[in-house]
């Protein structure tokens, strides 16, 4: 497929290429792919002297058209107890927030920005996790063998490690330190804007997303109900107003834990399936999510006449399928008396 090379987001693309490739770092690895410079696929290690020390993280960052005059969507698919796998997750640096981008920002200020928000609270945010310290540290572990179906195993896409003070390394100071360190203030601000609004909206967000630690609790949330699916935070997200999906998002929903025991699965994109049942994003494919105020008892009867009408569909279609092969078998005998006759 041709590829025109002065198209803004083209020109832009390149550039983003050549700055990675003329100062690398030890601490992620970015590109896109071959056949579509719009996606890619980025490993991250986890920041130093925290619960995710040691952890190699794959995702994808799918930028848009306008880029670089629109953020890009972000998605993790290395299972790490901070950000959901297989969902757009929900950061100043993302789609759900375009108020916050700059067109200067690129691949390396969202990739180092990336690593800066892994210790740091969810606050209820659309894609954000907040996993016990325990578990985190078993995933960080696990992730060294995580595959991805175009990369390979991530964890050999790092260079080594660097000395501590050269450049490139952790401990040196990135060019983008300052704009990541407002990224953090606005995250905050954001957070607390939403919380002042409403309150018990913040407090419930927060208990959602603050999960205990699997291996204690098993597969249930502190209240006692099965996790959420994606698919019904994206559409609480909506029906409040909120496009991130972060507090002011959610007004009571149930939490999402962690599998007792995840298995990597060895797929990009593709979350990990646990030993004793679905991950968080996939538990209870039609569990249900209670939203406080008028608009919740509606938003649930539109799911389930949804999740109805694409039943309807299914059999509607089956049906057809059936009528068209008894068609073929009457005129196929059809012809046959023809000849004999």
């Amino acid at each position: 497929m041709p590829v025109n090379i002065k198209n803004p987001a083209i020109k832009r693309i390149h550039a983003d290429v050549r700055e990675l490739m003329k100062d690398p770092s030890d601490q992620y690895h970015a590109a896109p792919l071959e056949s579509n410079l719009f996606e890619w696929h980025f490993t991250i290690r986890g920041p130093p002297d925290t619960e995710f020390q040691g952890g190699v993280y794959h995702g994808r960052i799918i930028l848009p058209p306008e880029y670089p005059f629109r953020p890009p969507d972000i998605m993790f698919n290395t299972p790490n107890g901070r950000f959901s796998t297989g969902m757009k997750i929900c950061l100043t640096i993302s789609s759900y927030h375009p108020e916050y981008w700059q067109p200067a920002w690129g691949i390396r200020l969202i990739l180092e920005a990336l690593i800066s928000f892994f210790p740091s609270p969810s606050h209820g945010a659309l894609g954000g996790l907040d996993w016990s310290a325990g578990e985190r540290k078993r995933l960080a572990v696990e992730s060294r063998q995580w595959k991805c179906y175009k990369c390979g195993v991530v964890a050999d896409l790092l260079p080594e490690l660097r000395p501590k003070g050269e450049s490139g390394g952790a401990s040196s100071r990135s060019i983008y330190a300052d704009q990541i360190k407002e990224l953090h203030k606005l995250k905050a601000k954001t957070a607390d804007e939403v919380a002042a609004e409403s309150p018990v909206t913040a407090a419930a967000a927060a208990a959602a997303s603050d999960d205990r630690d699997p291996g204690t609790t098993g597969s249930e949330s502190p209240s006692g109900k099965i996790g959420s699916t994606k698919k019904e935070a994206e559409v609480i997200a909506q029906a409040s107003g909120k496009k991130c999906g972060g507090i002011g998002a959610i007004s009571k929903t149930t939490a999402t834990t962690a599998p007792s025991s995840p298995r990597l699965r060895s797929v990009g994109g593709g979350p990990a399936e646990g030993r004793g049942g679905p991950t968080p994003a996939h538990a209870n494919a039609r569990g249900t999510s209670e939203v406080e105020g008028d608009g919740g008892q509606q938003q649930k009867q539109e799911s389930r006449e949804e999740y109805l009408g694409r039943e309807d569909d299914v059999l509607s279609f089956v049906a057809v399928a059936i009528a068209l092969a008894i068609v073929g078998i009457l005129v196929r005998k059809a012809l046959r008396l023809a000849e004999v006759i």
